[in-house]
């Protein structure tokens, strides 16, 4: 007996006119208009992104909403402090975006930059049976 894999797809998956959501960084198209995420995966991966890049307080009606990756680029640069921003990473994505399985951290400084991160999550979405890598540089800027 084979062994069956359930994927789900989003009704609007199918309809390739109508927009998610807005893609970050917003940036505009050569038709002056936002970028938008078509595909539910993408949005995804933008809500993660916006996630990690918010610090809490940050959000109107949210105060707890975040992660604080900024907070931590003037650390000491330890293991330590890396496996703290891996810790900070998986409780902000366990908390608000329970549905992600956060596969592998990398986090690693930027050696173009002094004070900057270049921070790699490896995640995937078991309900689409999808995997993905989200880069993200934090600076201090």
């Amino acid at each position: 007996m084979a062994n069956i894999i359930e994927t789900r797809i989003n009704p609007l998956d199918f309809e390739t006119d109508i927009a998610i959501g807005l893609s970050l960084p917003i940036t505009s198209d050569n038709d002056m208009n936002f970028k938008y995420n078509y595909l539910t995966f993408d949005q995804i991966k933008t809500n993660l992104r916006n996630l990690l890049l918010t610090e809490p307080g940050e959000r109107i009606m949210l105060p707890e909403y975040g992660c604080g990756l900024r907070r931590r680029l003037f650390e000491n640069n330890t293991n330590k402090d890396k496996i703290d921003i891996e810790t900070l990473i998986r409780n902000s994505v366990s908390r608000w975006m329970s549905f992600i399985t956060i596969d592998n951290i990398t986090v690693a400084n930027d050696p173009k930059i002094e004070y900057a991160l270049n921070i790699h999550v490896d995640f995937s979405v078991e309900l689409y049976n999808k995997k993905d890598t989200l880069t993200l540089p934090i600076t201090n800027g």
